[in-house]
């Protein structure tokens, strides 16, 4: 699984995330007696080179304020972060409300930070989990291998399945298969869609040669993450023709409980019950 900060979490924010086990701990946790454990408040991918790069932010964070995204965090209290793993146990020790100190890399060099930790959230999937039952924000969003062409629901004739992936996502790119089986299982009943939390060419590039099962989509500004308050990599989300959010599996163990569900043929037909055609729409 991996959090968005994109998002923040329980509230809606920008467009980030990390996976699970390798992002901060959970917000549920304490580090001592009654106080709670500290929460940087990003989200945060592996560099490749040693360090930590900020992906994301959440809004009402210290770390929203003194951080940029795209930053290299390097150390921790001059503490060298060799990579994401190393910043999780580093800050398993910190309690809400302590300060930490960061040297962090930017185009125009290495400065440092200092950045008081929050109380994490109590639910970072709230947000979006109440949005079942109601109609997808319209928001901007691109077709992400067709020029910048925005992307409608009116496009489908059948219900979709939006699944957020990541290229640096891991969770993400362990359900992928199970994605391939139900865009096969469920052809003719719903259309699969990939939805990008970053620029559409990045998507691109990492499918380039491979064969993608559905479309690809780029939610680039992060507009549609935020209007769900979305914050946690892999997500996917059943629409149906009308627009509306029928069903909703956050993380690698929600999904694979959808696929373990007893339906013949596709596996997400019971969240299809009733799902009419999408109507027409004057003018196409």
């Amino acid at each position: 699984m991996v959090v968005i900060l994109l998002a923040g979490a329980a509230l809606p924010g920008t467009a980030q995330l990390l996976p699970a086990g390798m992002d901060e701990p959970a917000p549920d946790e304490r580090s001592s007696g009654d106080t709670p454990r500290g929460w940087l408040g990003i989200v945060m991918g592996d560099h490749g080179h040693g360090g930590v790069i900020v992906r994301g932010l959440f809004p009402g964070t210290t770390a929203a304020e003194v951080l940029h995204l795209g930053d290299r965090i390097v150390a921790l209290d001059g503490v060298a972060i060799e990579n994401r793993s190393r910043l999780v146990d580093l800050l398993a020790s910190r309690s809400s409300g302590s300060t930490v100190h960061l040297a962090v890399e930017r185009s125009d060099g290495t400065t440092g930070v200092s950045v008081q930790l929050s109380p994490a959230p109590a639910d970072i999937t709230q947000a979006v989990r109440g949005h079942v039952g109601e109609l997808l924000p319209s928001v901007r969003v691109l077709y992400a291998d067709d020029a910048g062409r925005p992307w409608r629901r009116e496009d489908h004739e059948r219900p979709a399945l939006l699944a957020w992936w990541a290229i640096w996502c891991g969770a993400c790119r362990e359900v992928e298969p199970d994605l391939h089986q139900v865009a096969a299982a469920c052809s003719g009943e719903l259309d699969v869609l990939y939805v990008a939390p970053h620029p559409g060419d990045e998507i691109v590039r990492a499918r380039a040669g491979r064969q993608s099962p559905g479309v690809l989509l780029a939610d680039g500004d992060g507009r549609l993450m935020d209007a769900l308050g979305l914050v946690v990599l892999p997500t996917w989300m059943i629409v149906d023709a009308e627009g509306s959010i029928r069903a909703l599996a956050i993380g690698r163990g929600e999904i694979r409980a959808w696929l373990s569900e007893p339906d013949a043929g596709c596996p997400l037909s019971r969240h299809l019950a009733g799902a009419r055609p999408m109507r027409a729409v004057p003018g196409r």
